[in-house]
């Protein structure tokens, strides 16, 4: 099953220029979206309604700020994390709702001197082809 893992919304994320209506239009390409707005996360009951009313997979996530070049996206959390909290505190505020921590851009700012405290994450995103053009 073919997922958009990192799709963002002009709703709450500056740097996006769709809105949530035409990413979800996007079905076409994909069988699923998971909305991954900058500090907020996705209310669960909009999601399961899109998710019926399109007839594909809508999951809520977000892509938490924990720095000021630190993004963490967090999978499979129900409750919000507070933006700007430190990379290892953001981490761990996911694992404590049995969530998943993943480097969003990590080659952007991981380098050799603070490499340890992104050693909590459970995956790193890689780049890959937009799946809307």
């Amino acid at each position: 099953m073919i997922f958009n893992p990192h799709p963002h919304t002009d709703r709450y994320s500056r740097c996006a220029t769709v809105s949530l209506e035409r990413l979800i239009l996007a079905k076409k390409k994909v069988r699923g979206n998971v909305i991954t707005d900058h500090d907020h996360l996705l209310n669960e009951k909009e999601a399961v309604y899109l998710s019926r009313k399109q007839g594909f997979k809508v999951l809520p996530e977000a892509e938490k700020s924990a720095g000021v070049h630190a993004h963490i996206l967090a999978f499979g959390v129900r409750k919000e994390i507070r933006p700007n909290s430190g990379v290892e505190e953001t981490i761990a505020k996911i694992h404590e709702q049995e969530g998943i921590a993943a480097a969003a851009y990590p080659l952007r700012y991981v380098g050799e001197s603070d490499r340890a405290k992104w050693r909590g994450l459970d995956c790193v995103k890689i780049p890959q082809p937009s799946l809307l053009l």
